[in-house]
């Protein structure tokens, strides 16, 4: 499928059924436009800045992630993982099992930003996550962005495009949580919009619980507003 023929990130995703000519998983690509200046922040984890050694490639394409993406996907949160213990936050395992992705891959809400040549990030975009978020009904849940160092910068246009998706769905919110003890990221969240709306204990089933024992998340919302 032409990738010029693809909706930009601003654009409501096609209410539309898919041809037969059209693979399943194009059905939800859209372009994502990355940001030229260097140095901008949200990459791995938003909470640091990081210049690029290289020029971005100015279009990047969000696609539902499929099982052959699976290996790479966990690459990019090892990556991811790894990077943020350089700087002292320990906020994954290690290196995730593919049991752990696998519910999310198979529901259709673990996704991918494919560069052409390779997978540059990852990111989970839910509809429903009682585990932390209870019944509600009006927003999306973001979880486990991970972006390569070489493609850092991604991280804020990950965020928009995941607002995007929420306004087509007709829902107002979108939520994320993370450790308490990360204030960076806490910090970066409510520098963009974000207001926390509660604190919880991390569920024993999480990953972060598995792998780090007790910890405590920080839930946090924004409200979107249609352009």
């Amino acid at each position: 499928m032409a990738r010029t023929g693809l909706q930009s990130l601003r654009t409501t995703l096609l209410s539309r059924s898919v041809p037969p000519s059209v693979r399943p998983e194009d059905e939800h690509r859209v372009h994502l436009g990355v940001p030229s200046i260097a140095g901008s922040a949200g990459s791995v984890s938003p909470t640091l800045s990081h210049q690029p050694s290289e020029q971005i490639p100015m279009l990047q394409v969000v696609r539902t992630a499929q099982t052959d993406d699976l290996g790479e996907i966990i690459d990019i949160l090892a990556e991811s993982s790894a990077w943020l213990r350089s700087k002292g936050i320990v906020q994954w395992p290690e290196r995730f099992s593919p049991d752990q992705l696998l519910p999310t891959l198979d529901a259709g809400d673990l996704f991918v930003v494919d560069d052409g040549s390779a997978l540059a990030a990852t990111v989970t975009l839910q509809w429903s996550d009682p585990m932390f978020w209870g019944d509600r009904t009006d927003a999306g849940f973001l979880h486990r962005m991970g972006v390569r160092r070489s493609h850092a910068g991604l991280g804020i246009e990950i965020m928009q495009w995941a607002s995007a998706q929420v306004l087509a769905r007709g829902r107002r919110y979108l939520c994320l949580d993370c450790l308490s003890t990360n204030h960076r990221l806490r910090q970066y969240y409510e520098d963009h919009g974000y207001s926390v709306i509660g604190e919880l204990a991390g569920p024993t089933g999480h990953a972060h619980s598995v792998a780090h024992g007790s910890w405590t998340a920080i839930l946090y919302e924004k409200a979107l507003n249609p352009e």
